[in-house]
């Protein structure tokens, strides 16, 4: 932050699943939103990716059954404390439709801080246009 900037949003998320080379699940992962990019970085691993704002098509936000019977194929039978799942789909450079999945442990205050993310995002994606 400049000394008159304003203050980057930050959003720190745990990796879960995904094709991103160098990224280690359950190491946590900031993201934030700048020049009209996502960049999810792992500082444990010293991993950075770049997302161009214009391939993301959308971020899910599922509970933890939700998100088990949509992806993996069944309900999630853990006890204890629950997860939401943050499922970040997008278009990678060979045009193929990828998603990058990131979890917290299903509290309020993170839970809305990543709705947050997502209404910024859909205000990027809204005015795209997709060829099929």
């Amino acid at each position: 932050m400049g000394l008159f900037g304003r203050k980057k949003d930050v959003w720190t998320v745990l990796f879960y699943d995904g094709e991103v080379p160098g990224f280690v699940s359950d190491i946590p992962c900031d993201i934030v939103i700048e020049d009209n990019t996502l960049i999810f970085e792992q500082k444990k691993t010293k991993t950075k990716i770049i997302l161009p704002l214009s391939r993301v098509i959308g971020l899910e936000i599922l509970s933890q059954k939700d998100f088990m019977e949509k992806y993996k194929g069944n309900s999630s039978k853990q006890s204890g404390p629950k997860r939401t799942y943050y499922v970040f789909n997008y278009i990678n450079k060979d045009n193929e439709r990828l998603k990058m999945v990131f979890w917290l442990w299903n509290v309020d205050k993170y839970v809305m801080k990543m709705i947050g993310l997502r209404k910024q995002l859909l205000k990027v994606c809204e005015n795209q246009t997709y060829e099929l």
